[in-house]
């Protein structure tokens, strides 16, 4: 059986997910092949936006938690299901893992889910302003001119 695992290099060392650790320890002692795939992940921006605006948008609507928010809508746009061993399991992918691609798609998804669906279409979602920085007045206590 082939395992794949994400996992990022950060000063030389490699940087894994706990998942991704019980893996590892499963073939210890075994001869392993390590192919390295640059991934274009979402970016701090991205996740920043989706947390910061889109989940907190409809968690002060709604009255749940952001996390829960997450946790709502990864179950609605990012379940995958397999089958093994005749049974069918469900997994959850993690927005970590998205390409910078998936996660607009998965972004917009949920704004357009909050547009069409009855009780949440008094959210309004502003979108992301990629000069929002030219419209602070302060920034790192030095004003910008």
């Amino acid at each position: 059986m082939r395992d794949f695992i994400i996992a990022k290099i950060k000063d030389g060392e490699i940087c894994l997910r706990k998942e991704d650790k019980l893996i590892i320890a499963k073939n210890e002692g075994k001869e392993v092949f390590i192919e390295v795939d640059p991934q274009d992940v979402r970016t701090k921006k991205q996740n920043a936006y989706l947390w910061g605006v889109v989940y907190k948008s409809i968690a002060d609507y709604t009255g749940f938690t952001p996390h829960e928010i997450h946790e709502l809508f990864k179950e609605k746009f990012l379940k995958y299901t397999k089958v093994k061993w005749n049974k069918l399991y469900e997994f959850t992918r993690s927005t970590a893992d998205l390409s910078k691609g998936d996660f607009s798609i998965y972004v917009e998804s949920i704004k357009q889910y909050c547009r069409e669906n009855p009780v949440l279409k008094g959210i309004t979602i502003p979108d992301p302003d990629p000069d929002w920085w030219l419209n602070e007045p302060k920034r790192n206590n030095k004003k910008i001119s």
